[in-house]
């Protein structure tokens, strides 16, 4: 089999997309692999920093899923 044949049959295809998917998993996969989010992991929140719990509770609290008085005995707690 010559590189005639090679080309002619499409057997070239085979490598270039086994090129094509080694690059696409180092470039967005390898995050994930060392602990990191990812690239299509929640983009939104690899830019800005972790909450505090305090601004966690207060966000409950907008929600309305608890109360005053369970807010303010968690807020003296933290």
């Amino acid at each position: 089999m010559g590189p005639e044949k090679f080309f002619s049959s499409g057997m070239w295809i085979i490598p270039v997309v086994m090129m094509i998917l080694c690059f696409l998993f180092f470039r967005f996969g390898m995050g994930k692999m060392f602990g990191g989010k990812g690239r299509f992991m929640n983009e939104s929140s690899s830019d800005s920093q972790e909450e505090s719990a305090l601004d966690i509770l207060k966000k409950r609290y907008a929600k309305g899923e608890i109360t005053k008085e369970e807010f303010e005995d968690m807020k003296n707690s933290l």
